[in-house]
């Protein structure tokens, strides 16, 4: 029996998602959720999926599915469906840390890294060993550590300080630059001017 194929007037734009792996030893058995969000206007077309005693959608193969959606022209298949498409990755991504996602991603030659927060930076041992996070002593707060500047001079390392306390310079400043004395110094003081 030979079966009828005929054109469907627009443009269809889809999404290949790969088993962890993939063009190589890929690993099989990995839950697919996500694909219930689906609406008509997209379709998932299966090709290393199986389901489980359990009725799971779970990876069997390299190219496991191709989400695709379908609109007038191209464009108009991104913009109708492109929520529908990123709520499948994003399924698959919440799943993972920000480093497995990359480490996983960008092997396979996807551009992407993970956003580090003030709490990452703090802790990444790299910027340790490379002596990029600092601790500065501070007379009321004590010690607390800062991503220290990542450019280096060979012949000159900054020491970081923490800022002056209010007033705590005002003598030097007043004798230096003015010329007043300690004794105007501390009458200004008594005055209330200072």
């Amino acid at each position: 029996m030979q079966r009828q194929r005929r054109a469907v007037p627009g443009a269809a734009v889809g999404v290949v998602a790969a088993a962890a792996g993939y063009p190589g030893d890929v690993r099989r058995g990995d839950v697919i959720t996500g694909l219930e969000s689906l609406d008509g206007g997209v379709l998932c077309f299966h090709a290393g999926t199986v389901r489980d005693a359990g009725g799971a959608l779970r990876t069997s193969g390299g190219r496991v599915l191709c989400v695709t959606a379908i609109a007038g022209d191209t464009e108009a298949a991104r913009e109708q469906h492109g929520d529908e498409l990123w709520e499948i990755i994003a399924c698959w991504t919440r799943q993972r840390s920000k480093y497995e996602v990359m480490e996983t991603l960008g092997p396979a030659g996807v551009p992407c890294s993970a956003v580090l927060d003030s709490g990452d930076i703090l802790s990444d041992r790299h910027l340790r060993e490379r002596g990029t996070i600092r601790t500065m002593h501070h007379p009321v707060r004590g010690d607390w550590e800062l991503a220290g500047s990542p450019v280096r001079l060979s012949g000159s390392r900054i020491e970081y300080t923490a800022s002056p306390l209010l007033g705590e310079h005002t003598k030097e400043i007043l004798a230096g630059s003015l010329g007043i004395d300690a004794e105007q110094v501390e009458r200004l003081r008594e005055a209330g001017v200072l």
